[in-house]
């Protein structure tokens, strides 16, 4: 699943999308869907994924479990909430790009059940909480 934290890359062709438009909103810049943007992924926080891997070490359940949030998110959602923070970054669409999926999300039920996992952090709280990281060190290094 798709994992999001302050220290991924924007600067990539095949960056995290979230940091990709964050990066893209800060500097007014073009953020770019490839195909309709109605493409959905099952977005979770890192600190959320982590908690699940530290439930695991703590059980003696083994096994495969996905992680996840169980919610899915279009992209064209994703850019139009970054864009709303900044009021800046222009959406535009690109021809989709061949293999990526039309949607995608994780089945936590197993884990919920067998570890007890909940995930809680959602996209929107995570994307604010990433923009205003963002924005606070753009801010910092214009000033230097």
């Amino acid at each position: 699943m798709p994992k999001w934290d302050a220290h991924q890359r924007y600067d990539s062709p095949y960056a995290a999308i979230i940091p990709n438009f964050i990066s893209g909103a800060l500097h007014n810049s073009d953020l770019n869907i490839y195909g309709t943007g109605e493409q959905t992924r099952d977005f979770i926080h890192v600190s959320d994924a982590i908690d699940a891997h530290l439930l695991a070490d703590k059980h003696t359940v083994t096994g495969s479990f996905n992680v996840g949030t169980g919610r899915s998110t279009s992209i064209l959602t994703i850019a139009q909430l970054v864009q709303s923070l900044e009021g800046r970054g222009k959406i535009v669409f690109s021809e989709p790009r061949p293999g990526d999926a039309a949607s995608s999300c994780a089945d936590i039920t197993k884990i919920a059940r067998l570890l007890a996992f909940t995930p809680k952090i959602y996209v929107e709280n995570g994307i604010k909480e990433l923009y205003y990281h963002h924005k606070k060190q753009l801010t910092q290094s214009s000033v230097s």
